[in-house]
């Protein structure tokens, strides 16, 4: 479904009836705007409204789901779930260190010396004005204790890493899954994080050289701080997406695992839970510095998403959750 939405996000319609046509479903003609000088990224083709419609139900669906499916886990029950291997075990295991360790990471298109990538652990940063209160360095390193697998949970049973490259649109209103190699019992704070992360923020891990042609993104040190500034912002589709996941799917969640005592954790909060599965997710899915893949901007927007998901979750986007 990546390649509908970005079909969709950026008005392609040949991109459109193409992945239309491989996926065997039936034509969908764009609505008709009364402005016609209205910018095409704000025109809503009939199948956006379709997607839309299909992530609110899905979102209900889940939410029946956990509540079905709602156990508590012991700690070493939850510590063999599979899910964990996307988030503590990437972090705390050698996916990290080949990514990473005794790696440089250099700046778009300038002739300046590349930063170590452990040194810009321990740099603070601004990010498009907004001062970041942990460094990436801290964000790792207490990544490791609070998404630790070994805790006591309550825990439903869903797919793990449903985004959207495993999942299909079918009929035109309802989610169809697979490859589920990380199903199982598992928290659902952890349940929710990579479609949240893939589906909305990660339009850049998919399309790199693609958002690298319109990426403006400027880099500059003084002393240990980055000042980041970049125009990446999400797509009238994405914002509907997220809108609807949190509508639908987070806020009601909440609000069940309050009600049952479950996010009364002592002195680990559910929000840094969230917060810390999201950072691994632009900094552990793909190697941010491998330039073979992505461009330099593109890495370096990557890494101001880790630590911007880090340090303020959805918060950076959304301040209803």
């Amino acid at each position: 479904m990546f390649d509908l939405v970005r079909a969709l996000e950026t008005d392609n319609e040949d991109a459109i009836n193409h992945t239309i046509s491989s996926a065997h479903l039936p034509q969908y003609r764009p609505l008709e705007t009364d402005n016609e000088g209205e910018d095409a990224i704000n025109r809503v083709p009939t199948w956006a409204e379709a997607l839309a419609f299909a992530e609110r139900e899905e979102c209900k669906r889940l939410l029946d789901i956990y509540q079905a499916t709602l156990a508590r886990s012991t700690a070493e029950e939850h510590a063999h779930a599979p899910v964990h291997q996307l988030f503590w075990h990437r972090l705390a295991g050698e996916r990290f260190k080949s990514f990473y360790t005794g790696k440089h990471v250099p700046f778009p298109g300038e002739h300046r010396a590349d930063i170590p990538f452990n040194e810009l652990l321990t740099y603070r940063w601004v990010i498009n004005g907004a001062e970041q209160q942990h460094t990436l360095g801290e964000l790792v390193e207490r990544a490791k204790v609070v998404l630790h697998p070994a805790r006591t949970a309550l825990t439903i049973i869903g797919h793990g890493d449903a985004h959207f490259g495993n999942v299909f649109l079918e009929n035109q209103r309802s989610y169809l899954y697979f490859d589920p190699a990380f199903a199982g019992r598992h928290t659902p704070l952890l349940d929710v994080i990579k479609p949240l992360f893939h589906n909305i923020f990660a339009t850049w891990m998919y399309f790199p050289h693609d958002i690298a042609r319109h990426l403006h993104i400027a880099i500059s040190v003084h002393e240990t701080t980055i000042i980041l500034e970049h125009n990446y912002t999400l797509t009238p589709i994405r914002q509907a997406i997220l809108q609807a996941k949190i509508q639908y799917l987070l806020v009601p969640l909440i609000e069940k695992l309050r009600s049952q005592n479950a996010l009364a954790a002592g002195w680990i909060d559910w929000k840094e839970i969230m917060r810390l599965a999201l950072m691994c997710c632009p900094l552990l899915t793909i190697n941010l510095l491998d330039r073979s893949r992505i461009p330099a901007s593109i890495s370096w927007l990557g890494l101001s998403q880790a630590v911007q998901l880090g340090n303020t979750g959805v918060h950076s986007w959304r301040a209803d959750l």
